[in-house]
């Protein structure tokens, strides 16, 4: 049976309104992180200082956090997200502006260049207005 989120445990540096910076702790032989398909979004070798954003969950709010090993997790349905927006809707703009110009009997070299530059604007666009594959992170427990 497959997992409905993707958990770390991680430690919370800073605190700001409803949201915390956590530093993950990552082990090196984490096998888990290895197949995930979110790896290049939260894994700490890849990050910006190895830190994330996370929401802190109702109830769990106070800055005598810092400090504190927390449980962060995310709904693994951020990988068919990842997949649709970054790689279906790139192949579908592809593929429409091709046929289109194929239908308006354009030049073969033209409306494969069309077509290419189409899919990586798509694919622009997307990552950076959509959300791309950024996973939202929530801190469901707190160990003190």
């Amino acid at each position: 049976m497959r997992k409905s989120t993707i958990s770390h445990t991680a430690r919370i540096i800073a605190i700001n309104n409803r949201t915390a910076k956590v530093r993950l702790e990552h082990n090196v032989d984490n096998s888990e992180c290895v197949s995930c398909a979110l790896s290049a979004s939260c894994n700490p070798v890849r990050m910006h200082g190895g830190t994330i954003e996370a929401n802190i969950s109702d109830g769990l709010a106070g800055d005598d956090l810092i400090g504190c090993r927390v449980e962060i997790e995310t709904p693994c349905t951020i990988r068919v997200k990842a997949t649709v927006q970054l790689l279906v809707m790139p192949l579908v703009v592809f593929l429409a502006v091709a046929v289109t110009m194929h239908v308006l009997h354009v030049e073969d070299g033209l409306s494969s260049l069309a077509a290419i530059v189409a899919a990586a604007l798509c694919y622009a666009i997307v990552n950076r207005f959509l959300g791309g594959n950024r996973p939202k992170w929530k801190i469901v427990k707190i160990w003190r």
